[in-house]
């Protein structure tokens, strides 16, 4: 499934079709990436970026990318949308 990505176009930069498709490219397999450790945070009930990175390193490398780096930053992306959902989820239930 894959999620939608909108390509934002910078006025000063003139992107290429091709360099604009690279582009989609790889922020759909970052957004996959994400989705991807979002379920596992929420399925294997992990607490820490630390826990996360160490149970999912081994798979994650072998179906997004092996860079150390590239995991930390999609763990921290994917941690930050669950508190935002979470932030949400308190602001609804404060609602009601």
């Amino acid at each position: 499934m894959a999620t939608p990505v909108e390509i934002i176009r910078l006025d000063s930069v003139i992107l290429s079709r091709e360099k604009q498709d690279a582009l989609k490219r790889e922020l759909e397999k970052y957004a996959n990436a994400v989705n991807y450790v979002i379920r596992m945070i929420l399925t294997k009930h992990l607490a820490s970026a630390a826990k996360t990175i160490e149970s999912i390193q081994e798979e994650f490398e072998k179906q997004f990318d092996s860079r150390r780096q590239y995991l930390e930053d999609v763990v921290k992306t994917a941690r930050v949308r669950i508190g935002e959902h979470q932030k949400m989820a308190r602001v609804l239930r404060s609602v009601r």
